[in-house]
Protein backbone atom coordinates (compact mmCIF):
# COMPACT_ATOMS: atom_id res chain seq x y z
CA UNK A 1 0.00 0.00 0.00
CA UNK A 2 1.07 3.32 -0.69
CA UNK A 3 -1.11 5.25 1.93
CA UNK A 4 -3.32 3.93 4.47
CA UNK A 5 -6.25 5.02 2.65
CA UNK A 6 -5.73 3.46 -0.37
CA UNK A 7 -6.23 -0.19 -1.95
CA UNK A 8 -2.71 -2.54 -2.38
CA UNK A 9 -1.17 -2.01 -5.43
CA UNK A 10 1.39 -4.35 -7.82
CA UNK A 11 4.56 -2.24 -7.89
CA UNK A 12 8.65 -3.05 -8.27
CA UNK A 13 10.84 -2.36 -5.04
CA UNK A 14 14.17 -1.84 -4.22
CA UNK A 15 15.44 -4.23 -1.06
CA UNK A 16 17.43 -7.05 -0.09
CA UNK A 17 15.33 -9.18 -0.08
CA UNK A 18 11.85 -9.66 -1.12
CA UNK A 19 10.57 -9.39 2.18
CA UNK A 20 12.78 -6.34 2.98
CA UNK A 21 11.93 -4.66 -0.38
CA UNK A 22 9.91 -1.00 0.17
CA UNK A 23 8.88 2.03 -2.28
CA UNK A 24 10.74 4.34 -1.68
CA UNK A 25 14.03 1.92 -1.43
CA UNK A 26 16.04 1.32 1.43
CA UNK A 27 17.91 4.54 2.53
CA UNK A 28 21.72 4.07 2.04
CA UNK A 29 24.42 5.93 4.18
CA UNK A 30 27.36 6.87 2.60
CA UNK A 31 30.65 8.42 4.29
CA UNK A 32 33.38 10.87 3.29
CA UNK A 33 35.81 8.83 1.74
CA UNK A 34 34.81 5.49 2.42
CA UNK A 35 33.76 3.21 -0.41
CA UNK A 36 30.32 1.52 -0.37
CA UNK A 37 29.88 -1.13 -2.35
CA UNK A 38 26.31 -2.47 -3.88
CA UNK A 39 25.40 -5.63 -5.50
CA UNK A 40 22.82 -5.88 -7.48
CA UNK A 41 20.36 -8.20 -8.28
CA UNK A 42 16.94 -8.22 -10.86
CA UNK A 43 14.39 -10.29 -9.39
CA UNK A 44 11.76 -8.79 -11.41
CA UNK A 45 9.00 -10.77 -13.15
CA UNK A 46 9.39 -12.06 -16.29
CA UNK A 47 6.93 -9.28 -18.05
CA UNK A 48 6.21 -5.55 -16.88
CA UNK A 49 3.58 -4.51 -14.56
CA UNK A 50 2.80 -1.66 -17.17
CA UNK A 51 2.52 -1.59 -20.67
CA UNK A 52 5.21 0.45 -22.36
CA UNK A 53 5.40 2.29 -26.12
CA UNK A 54 7.60 -0.25 -28.71
CA UNK A 55 7.68 2.91 -30.74
CA UNK A 56 10.40 4.06 -27.94
CA UNK A 57 14.07 2.56 -28.11
CA UNK A 58 13.88 -0.38 -25.13
CA UNK A 59 16.57 -2.22 -23.83
CA UNK A 60 15.35 -5.47 -25.15
CA UNK A 61 12.55 -7.41 -26.63
CA UNK A 62 9.15 -7.25 -24.42
CA UNK A 63 9.12 -11.20 -23.73
CA UNK A 64 13.09 -10.94 -22.45
CA UNK A 65 12.19 -10.02 -19.30
CA UNK A 66 12.34 -6.75 -17.29
CA UNK A 67 15.68 -4.94 -17.78
CA UNK A 68 16.81 -2.53 -14.98
CA UNK A 69 20.28 -0.99 -14.05
CA UNK A 70 20.19 1.66 -10.94
CA UNK A 71 21.86 5.00 -11.44
CA UNK A 72 22.45 7.62 -8.70
CA UNK A 73 21.57 10.62 -10.03
CA UNK A 74 23.79 13.47 -9.10
CA UNK A 75 26.25 10.76 -7.97
CA UNK A 76 30.16 11.59 -8.93
CA UNK A 77 30.86 7.75 -9.88
CA UNK A 78 33.24 6.09 -12.14
CA UNK A 79 31.36 5.03 -15.67
CA UNK A 80 31.26 1.81 -14.89
CA UNK A 81 29.63 2.53 -12.18
CA UNK A 82 27.34 5.16 -13.11
CA UNK A 83 24.14 3.12 -14.15
CA UNK A 84 24.06 3.84 -17.93
CA UNK A 85 21.29 3.53 -19.73
CA UNK A 86 23.46 0.46 -22.05
CA UNK A 87 24.36 -0.87 -18.64
CA UNK A 88 20.93 -2.93 -17.88
CA UNK A 89 20.63 -6.29 -16.78
CA UNK A 90 17.81 -8.78 -16.73
CA UNK A 91 17.02 -11.63 -14.14
CA UNK A 92 20.36 -14.18 -13.53
CA UNK A 93 21.92 -11.56 -15.85
CA UNK A 94 20.74 -13.40 -19.03
CA UNK A 95 20.44 -10.44 -21.07
CA UNK A 96 22.79 -7.45 -20.56
CA UNK A 97 23.40 -4.30 -22.40
CA UNK A 98 26.42 -3.20 -24.06
CA UNK A 99 27.84 -1.18 -21.24
CA UNK A 100 27.48 -4.10 -18.44
CA UNK A 101 30.34 -4.66 -16.47
CA UNK A 102 30.03 -5.90 -12.83
CA UNK A 103 26.86 -6.41 -11.07
CA UNK A 104 29.00 -4.95 -7.93
CA UNK A 105 29.50 -1.29 -8.32
CA UNK A 106 31.95 0.38 -5.79
CA UNK A 107 30.91 3.91 -4.97
CA UNK A 108 34.52 5.94 -3.29
CA UNK A 109 32.85 8.53 -2.32
CA UNK A 110 35.77 10.69 -2.12
CA UNK A 111 35.19 13.68 -4.43
CA UNK A 112 31.10 13.64 -3.51
CA UNK A 113 29.98 16.74 -0.92
CA UNK A 114 27.71 15.70 1.49
CA UNK A 115 24.07 15.64 0.58
CA UNK A 116 20.90 13.45 0.16
CA UNK A 117 21.34 11.37 -3.19
CA UNK A 118 17.96 9.84 -5.23
CA UNK A 119 19.04 6.27 -6.98
CA UNK A 120 16.53 5.14 -9.49
CA UNK A 121 16.55 2.68 -12.43
CA UNK A 122 17.88 4.17 -15.88
CA UNK A 123 17.76 1.20 -18.22
CA UNK A 124 17.61 2.49 -21.83
CA UNK A 125 13.84 3.34 -23.10
CA UNK A 126 12.15 1.61 -19.45
CA UNK A 127 13.08 4.67 -16.89
CA UNK A 128 9.74 6.27 -17.08
CA UNK A 129 7.68 3.06 -17.09
CA UNK A 130 10.32 1.36 -14.06
CA UNK A 131 10.06 4.96 -12.38
CA UNK A 132 6.08 4.54 -12.35
CA UNK A 133 6.51 1.11 -11.15
CA UNK A 134 8.20 2.66 -8.21
CA UNK A 135 12.18 1.69 -8.87
CA UNK A 136 13.14 4.86 -6.66
CA UNK A 137 14.96 5.38 -3.80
Amino acid sequence: KFHRDLPATTGFAFGTSSTTATVLGPTILNLQNVPTCITRENHLPSTHILPWDLTILTTILKTDGVAMVVHRHGGIDEPRCDGSPFAWFTVDFDHTGPAWTTPTYTYPNDLQPPGNILYHDHALGMSRVNLVASLFG
